[in-house]
């Protein structure tokens, strides 16, 4: 049987973005293994309603849906698939299966920026939109969007208009594109969309937020246009500082306008402001020689609640790993925590094995990702971690 049928039978019986794959699943070798011990029992902690849907869910049927959705043009990618994008599997709660309307060969060699912004956006917002997606994409990003309307779609049109590859990462299933003008419009630029959510799954509303984590992770930086406080278009913001991402904002057009305060406090909190493309090319250029060159400068790769990690087969442009006796830095004693109470000695013992993102932290500890941030940045100053390219952090 095809590998993705497992996956996709397990995200059937747990739901999309359920973490319960990644944590449940870390005992068994393959997906295989893990459904074969979920039909015959062996898993614990399994509900009366997970336990009906296993009785209920036939592993052909997932293989038959599979076989459908290829035949319709819609590419299926699972966690262990060849072409399943590098940048997810760094993630702490990656997508077990993900559709792909188009093609994603143009993602791992290029710099990818997410512009986000209002769903009704002001003249201004419309300008500034329109002009960075589409010197940028120019410049040979890409450009990323979460394909609602205002802001998000604006911005994927002035990208597809310049001839470039954009990405579109959408928050319902994949069935929604299957004739749509949008998704036309994007494939026919050589792009794709993207959605880990499909009519066969047991989902009853829209997943914005869990669109938001595939973005973020997906992109180097966000860039945000126009939003309120109470703008849900913030949670991708929150999204990109907890993968370590850079967010730029666009200054407010009018200092009096509730539409802008979003991007007001944003900028007060340290957020890099844009003038131009240049502001943006400057820290994806940055940034994608810290991505691309992370294994060369001795550091190890993030760490996730992946299981099969070892068994895939190396992206092509990734840099060759050197051998782990060259690779490790020379023995250091770390700083004594001892002194050290609750979850900021948590977080040091966790970083005792090597260096990870906030994300990865928060999600091992169980911690919201601003109960991170800050610990870290408190040990941070008294000498207890050290801040790592590529946005990781680790012990000092």
């Amino acid at each position: 049987m095809d590998v993705c049928a497992y996956w996709f039978w397990l995200v059937s019986v747990f739901g999309p973005a359920d973490r319960r794959i990644w944590t449940l699943g870390r005992e068994y070798a393959s997906a295989a293994e893990f459904a074969e011990a979920l039909i015959n029992g062996r898993v614990k902690d399994i509900s009366s309603v997970d336990a009906e849907r296993i009785r209920k869910l036939d592993l052909r049927s997932a293989e038959q849906a599979v076989a459908e959705y290829e035949s319709r043009g819609i590419k299926v990618y699972c966690y262990e698939s060849e072409g399943y994008p590098e940048r997810l599997r760094e993630t702490s709660n990656p997508p077990a299966v993900i559709f792909v309307k188009g093609s994603l060969d143009f993602l791992d060699d290029s710099l990818a920026v997410c512009i986000a912004g209002a769903r009704e956006p002001s003249e201004y917002s419309v300008t500034v939109t329109e002009m960075l997606s589409s010197k940028l994409a120019k410049s040979g990003c890409v450009i990323v969007s979460g394909l609602s309307p205002g802001t998000d779609t604006l911005a994927v049109k002035a990208a597809c208009d310049e001839g470039s590859p954009a990405l579109g990462v959408s928050g319902v299933a994949i069935e929604h594109y299957y004739d749509d003008d949008t998704a036309n419009m994007v494939t026919g630029s050589g792009g794709a969309i993207i959605s880990e959510l499909c009519d066969k799954f047991d989902m009853r509303v829209p997943h914005f937020g869990e669109r938001n984590r595939i973005m973020a992770a997906l992109v180097d930086a966000v860039v945000y246009i126009e939003g309120s406080a109470q703008s849900k278009g913030l949670d991708i913001c929150a999204r990109a500082i907890a993968q370590g991402k850079d967010l730029l904002v666009v200054p407010p057009h009018d200092i009096t306008d509730p539409r802008y305060s979003g991007q007001a406090a944003l900028l007060r909190k340290g957020c890099i402001p844009v003038f131009s493309e240049q502001d943006v090319l400057f820290c994806v250029a940055h940034e994608g020689i810290q991505r691309l060159g992370y294994d060369s400068v001795g550091y190890r790769s993030a760490e996730d609640y992946s299981f099969f990690r070892e068994s895939f087969p190396a992206a092509a442009h990734k840099v060759q790993r050197k051998p782990k006796q060259e690779r490790s830095a020379p023995a250091a004693k770390l700083k004594d925590i001892s002194s050290l109470e609750g979850n900021v000695k948590n977080i040091c013992t966790l970083l005792a094995d090597g260096p990870l993102l906030a994300d990865v932290i928060a999600s091992r500890l169980g911690l919201d990702i601003s109960e991170v941030l800050a610990a870290l940045t408190m040990l941070e100053l008294n000498g207890y971690v050290l801040s790592l390219p590529g946005k990781r952090y680790a012990r000092a």
